[in-house]
């Protein structure tokens, strides 16, 4: 987040706290700037609009991460934060993605086919060739895999494995856990995560997370005894209320006494 706030305050990406999809004109233009004068042709407008009161996270001139490079060392462009070469990396990922969010699409050959081992068939897919880069010019992340031809393998050796078909969530999984269920803030959904791990009521193991004995225990004892205190819906409707206050539409002392009568109501004071 450290770099994020460093390319910010260096006016080279818009406001990073925020995971809204939304793309302004401004936006779009950058995206357009960069696109006709190195991609012409491959320039596809696209808004993605969502709530929310910011912007997605995007780079705020229409210049490569090599370009900015350039111009940051042959002084043409100054800015008030000295970056170094994980600022650049950064900058790099979000412009790239951002620049391919604004492109036309890329079209693939897609190979299916059925593994067969024993009576266990599985359906299996593969990007075997691209067609049109579109956006993957810019963004490479697709994968292209050799053509598999029926009978070019066989089984060597086979081991059966039992797993469980609930894969653990990783950090990821629950910032979109939370925000799908209206809990926190986008600025507030690592910080979560990262008490709940400072007081060791979840690890991370393999970027895999899982709950100790500790949490566990902490949870049974809230739910019991404070149910409705720590409930998700509680959550939800607090922010609810936060937001009616920050509009105008309530009194926040109100709102106060509200809570502090239900509290009362199950401690019993």
């Amino acid at each position: 987040m450290a770099l994020a706030q460093s390319l910010f305050e260096s006016g080279l990406i818009t406001y990073h706290r925020t995971d809204s999809t939304t793309v302004s004109t401004t936006g779009i233009e950058v995206a357009r700037r960069f696109l006709e004068e190195n991609h012409p042709g491959l320039f596809k407008p696209r808004e993605y609009r969502s709530e929310g009161a910011h912007e997605c996270i995007r780079p705020t001139k229409p210049l490569s991460a090599k370009q900015l490079r350039f111009y940051l060392t042959s002084g043409v462009l100054r800015i008030p934060q000295k970056l170094g070469a994980d600022h650049l990396k950064l900058y790099d990922m979000i412009f790239k993605r951002f620049i391919a969010s604004q492109m036309i699409e890329a079209r693939c050959l897609v190979q299916e086919f059925d593994l067969k081992i024993d009576v266990n068939t599985m359906r299996q897919s593969r990007i075997v060739k691209i067609i049109e880069p579109g956006f993957s010019s810019i963004n490479p992340v697709i994968r292209v895999e050799s053509e598999v031809k029926e009978g070019e393998y066989r089984v060597v050796h086979m081991k059966i494995r039992r797993e469980s078909t609930v894969r653990p969530y990783r950090e990821g999984d629950l910032i979109s856990l939370m925000k799908d269920k209206g809990i926190g803030r986008p600025s507030t959904y690592s910080k979560i995560i990262d008490i709940l791990m400072k007081r060791r009521y979840i690890i991370e193991n393999n970027r895999a997370i899982f709950n100790t004995k500790l949490g566990r225990a902490v949870y049974d004892y809230l739910i019991k005894n404070f149910g409705s205190l720590v409930s998700e819906e509680l959550t939800r409707s607090l922010e609810t209320k936060i937001d009616a206050i920050e509009n105008g539409q309530a009194w926040y002392q109100d709102v106060l006494k509200s809570i502090e009568n239900e509290i009362r109501s199950i401690i019993g004071g």
